[in-house]
């Protein structure tokens, strides 16, 4: 955005194929188009909304989302969620290492008046934040079990203790998201 922000989008279409495509490209056309409304995610989010439930209605799907304003001068996050997975914040409590960002809001497609509302945050020092989709807390074993929140937390707390950037954070989830998978093929947004 420029040298003291940035916005961080994360989205998730519900479906697969050519439809689901064309929706993320939608959703991206618009979050670009409306970037000067940046600095409010809620706003932002209500406004992409509003422009793009009567194309998600008319195929039955829905998006969730996840928009963060970073204000690295205040160290701020501003973060607004539609029925996305919640990001991850590092804490320096070490009784309370994570802190789970989102807001309340259901996701887009559903109600085109729908009002998001954002949270305001401070990013600590040397704070590390992680965006997911559901398919890394859905993503199965073998066996049927998921991978699941409090398994993900673990990997990130321990990912942190090593001192990984951020491409050895990505290459270390994908590697452990393949052993718990016992090395199967991967479904749905695992990839």
């Amino acid at each position: 955005w420029d040298d003291q922000s940035l916005l961080i989008v994360i989205a998730d279409v519900m479906g697969k194929g050519i439809s689901a495509a064309l929706l993320a490209a939608l959703f991206r056309s618009q979050a670009r188009s409306l970037s000067e409304m940046a600095v409010r995610p809620a706003d932002l989010l209500n406004r992409i909304n509003m422009r793009i439930t009567p194309d998600l209605e008319a195929v039955e799907m829905f998006i969730t989302a996840q928009i963060i304003f970073v204000d690295r001068a205040a160290r701020r996050l501003r973060i607004a969620g539609a029925g996305h997975c919640p990001a991850l914040l590092t804490s320096p409590d070490r009784s309370s290492p994570l802190l789970e960002l989102c807001s309340t809001g259901g996701p887009l497609g559903l109600k085109p008046d729908s009002q998001y509302e954002q949270i305001e945050v401070t990013w600590p020092i040397d704070g590390r934040l992680l965006l997911f989709t559901d398919g890394v807390t859905d993503s199965r074993s073998p066996s049927g079990e998921l991978f699941g929140m409090n398994r993900l937390k673990s990997w990130f707390c321990e990912e942190i203790y090593r001192g990984r950037d951020a491409a050895g954070m990505k290459g270390d989830l994908a590697q452990a998201l393949d052993q718990f998978r016992d090395h199967r093929d991967r479904q749905d947004d695992e990839a």
